[in-house]
């Protein structure tokens, strides 16, 4: 019975660290959706403006990732 009570818990610890794994990638993915929105509406204004602010866009996006993996403890 105690090897089995491991092996439970060793397979609850690896699909904690799956589901962990999977809440990054989506906050990433949503981040740069997000910031793809925004590229493209500004590209749709005006397209002098719209290169000079993919790269700052991008930044934001990095660092709305960093604020959500911060503050959710990751």
């Amino acid at each position: 019975m105690n090897e089995d009570t491991a092996a439970v818990v060793a397979e609850l610890r690896a699909l904690t660290d799956a589901i962990q794994g999977l809440r990054r990638d989506v906050k990433q993915a949503a981040a740069c959706v997000a910031s793809a929105s925004l590229i493209a509406v500004d590209a749709s204004r005006s397209e002098v403006f719209a290169v000079y602010m993919d790269d700052e866009l991008m930044k934001v996006a990095d660092r709305m990732v960093k604020a959500m993996n911060k503050a959710s403890g990751d």
